[in-house]
């Protein structure tokens, strides 16, 4: 492992061999998770109460998803980052690809029967269920 330096203040710099942390990172974007969980609570416990008789049906929702990304960024934390270059590549090919299938989704005709079937694929004015004629563009089949 190559040997980090840490700049004391004097500007004389010191050897370090402690595995670097990025302490800055991590609090940014623990403060975005739980901004984004304020914003999903204040926007939706009306519709929530009104639904599900529980204000904060979203925001449990959203919690649970955001302790699996938490769990899984500590996980891919904690890898070499060496390790994920070999997938870099195949990882933009995979993103082109699902932003094309994405862009060019309201002109398949089985989007429309997965979202009636499973409630997937949601509309991006929104505004519908699953199994209106209008909620994706598409004529029911």
């Amino acid at each position: 492992m190559a040997t980090r330096f840490r700049t004391v203040q004097g500007g004389i710099r010191q050897s370090n061999n402690e595995p670097y942390f990025d302490y800055s990172l991590l609090f940014t974007v623990l403060f975005l998770i739980a901004f984004g969980l304020m914003m999903i609570y204040s926007s939706s416990s009306y519709k929530a109460n009104l639904d599900y008789d529980d204000s904060a049906y979203f925001l449990k929702k959203q919690l649970v998803a955001a302790l699996f990304g938490i769990a899984g960024m500590v996980v891919v934390s904690r890898v070499p980052y060496h390790v994920w270059e070999g997938f870099a590549v195949p990882a933009y090919i995979v993103s082109a690809v699902l932003i094309v299938l994405d862009a060019a989704g309201n002109y398949f005709p089985w989007r429309h029967k997965m979202d009636q079937d499973y409630g997937i694929f949601p509309a991006a004015g929104g505004g519908g269920k699953a199994g209106d004629d209008h909620f994706s563009g598409m004529p029911c089949m």
